[in-house]
């Protein structure tokens, strides 16, 4: 096995230095096959023997379960998502322990192998606490991949409203009003969508909107608007819920293509829920809410997260040239 001091791998993953600058016989031992022997045609490099693969497999279930699912408390799907990946570091690991140096080679490899920034970030995001969890410490400093989200009016959001209230087949009959009040309280109050869908309607109290356990942990408290508030209210009435009964029985996946399909049929390709949650930021911005504020809205640990709306909208930016207007 070659050894690669961290720095120079950082700088790899970051794609200062190519792998290709390295004067090693760099061959990665999980993506390249050994073919030197018949009984090896097609086996992974490296591969676990089946004692070994069933122990990754527990200690790996443990930590989703124990870590993710009850300590940080994630959606299913997020759990999904970081067990898949996690799954891919370990088999790539194959008989070796994990170790700060062997993960930072992994990253270096997916880096060569063509993955993108963002791809590299989300394993990182994803390997960094599991490896903290065996109490080793893993850090990075990764190059910020800065993407602006896409910018909607009020008129396209309109649209989308009016395709959904325009649909006339036997689910809309039956669930019009509530999918119409579901983007409504997404793009009015900037929830994600995993706390649309953890919202009970003991949650709603005297024109608020509490959001217990959102992201990294934190609550806060999201004021209503009063149509959106009325609205809410005359459902949860009409639809005889409970307190403690879901705001809105809807699974992830067809909150999803609701939307998407919706957004098809307005003749809008890029709106998704988290979408309306950038519609929400970016109409507060545009109309000159304190950015302190819009960050404590949308449960943002970090006011630069939430700074990116002033480039969706750069209303400082158009006075400054037009310093160059003529007079």
């Amino acid at each position: 096995m070659i050894t690669i001091s961290p720095n120079l791998i950082s700088e790899i993953v970051s794609g200062i230095v190519s792998l290709d600058d390295i004067m090693v016989d760099f061959n990665p031992p999980f993506f390249q096959k050994d073919r030197t022997s018949p009984e090896n045609k097609g086996r992974i490099k490296g591969a676990r023997s089946l004692q070994e693969q069933l122990s990754a497999l527990v200690i790996l279930d443990d930590y989703c379960h124990q870590k993710l699912q009850i300590e940080k408390d994630l959606d299913p799907l997020s759990i999904s998502k970081y067990r898949q990946q996690l799954t891919f570091f370990c088999n790539w690991l194959g008989e070796r322990d994990p170790s700060t140096e062997l993960a930072t080679l992994f990253l270096a490899e997916l880096r060569q192998q063509g993955y993108s920034r963002a791809s590299i970030r989300s394993y990182y995001a994803a390997i960094r606490p599991f490896l903290k969890w065996r109490g080793i410490e893993f850090k990075l400093k990764l190059k910020k991949i800065k993407r602006l989200p896409h910018y909607h009016t009020k008129d396209e959001f309109d649209r989308l409203i009016q395709a959904i209230a325009q649909r006339q087949d036997t689910w809309a009959a039956k669930n019009k009003e509530r999918d119409i009040l579901i983007v409504k309280t997404l793009a009015y109050t900037g929830l994600r969508r995993s706390e649309l869908l953890a919202l009970n309607c003991q949650d709603i109290k005297k024109g608020f909107l509490f959001v217990y356990s959102g992201k990294g942990e934190r609550d806060r408290v999201i004021p209503l608007i009063e149509s959106l508030n009325a609205q809410l209210a005359e459902y949860i009435s009409k639809n005889h819920l409970a307190p403690a009964d879901r705001l809105f029985s809807i699974g992830p996946n067809r909150l999803a293509r609701m939307v998407r399909e919706a957004a098809a049929r307005a003749g809008l390709n890029d709106i998704t829920p988290h979408e309306l949650r950038h519609f929400f930021a970016t109409m507060l911005v545009e109309r000159g809410a304190e950015l302190r504020k819009v960050q404590e809205l949308l449960g943002h640990e970090d006011i630069s997260s939430t700074a990116i709306y002033l480039d969706v909208v750069p209303g400082h930016l158009r006075k400054t040239v037009e310093l160059l207007e003529d007079e």
